[in-house]
């Protein structure tokens, strides 16, 4: 079985998929240049969960202290666990 996983409210510049770690039902994949409530390239993580063999949308996670340009939250990620 094939999934696609996406983010919906991003751009194809977002280099979402650059990083991208698997721990159990969970997916977490990185967007460094995602652009978020008007910051430009700032970055986010989505976090994906299995349910029932099927990979959907869980989470997404954003840098607390947005700045233009960060380009760093998620361009190196991990998941273990809970974390």
């Amino acid at each position: 079985m094939t999934d696609f996983l996406y983010h919906e409210d991003g751009s194809d510049d977002d280099r979402f998929g650059w990083t991208a770690s698997i721990y159990g039902d969970f997916i977490a994949i990185g967007a460094y240049t995602h652009d978020t409530d008007g910051y430009l390239n700032c970055g986010a993580v989505y976090i994906y969960r299995k349910e029932n063999e099927n990979w959907t949308f869980f989470q997404k996670i954003k840098p607390f202290d947005e700045k233009f340009n960060d380009k760093n939250f998620g361009h190196d990620i991990c998941i273990s666990g809970n974390f």
